[in-house]
């Protein structure tokens, strides 16, 4: 195994730690155990992590299209990482290909059944997202959020 496929992996395994790490947050939320600046905190960490390692940008898309597909089966096996969790993210990052694999789960799996799920995560791609005001970081002046 190459040392790029050795960093890879490693970077793989340290996004599902944060995955899981950020599912225990929401789990607490929603026995009143955790605050919303602590879900913040969580899903800016997941932010951070992932504008850390642009450089495996492809793969890191390849396995935020993975969990997108784990979506349809949100009602009998929960999915890694929550929407709200994605969403805070890529209304960031806006990476194509996250955008690419909900568009075609909407398409495919949630449209049919008059689904409006999908479109939490669509609507993070706009300037103007719905969600916005939930969060401390996207409330503050461009300016003041140099560092995510």
């Amino acid at each position: 195994m190459t040392d790029r496929s050795n960093e890879i992996e490693v970077v793989i395994l340290q996004l599902n730690e944060l995955f899981a790490s950020i599912g225990v947050v929401e789990r607490q939320l929603d026995v009143y155990e955790a605050t919303d600046e602590q879900l913040e905190s969580a899903y800016l960490r997941l932010l951070q992590f992932l504008q850390e390692n642009s450089a495996h940008q492809t793969q890191l898309e390849g396995e935020l299209q993975a969990m997108v597909a784990e979506f349809r089966h949100a009602r009998v096996r929960p999915p890694r990482l929550s929407i709200d969790a994605l969403a805070f993210c890529m209304h960031s990052l806006r990476w194509p290909e996250v955008l690419l694999a909900m568009q075609r789960e909407h398409r495919e799996f949630f449209a049919p059944r008059q689904d409006d799920f999908p479109w939490r995560l669509m609507d993070a791609y706009s300037s103007d997202w719905s969600e916005r005001h939930r969060y401390a970081h996207y409330a503050a002046p461009i300016q003041d959020r140099s560092a995510t």
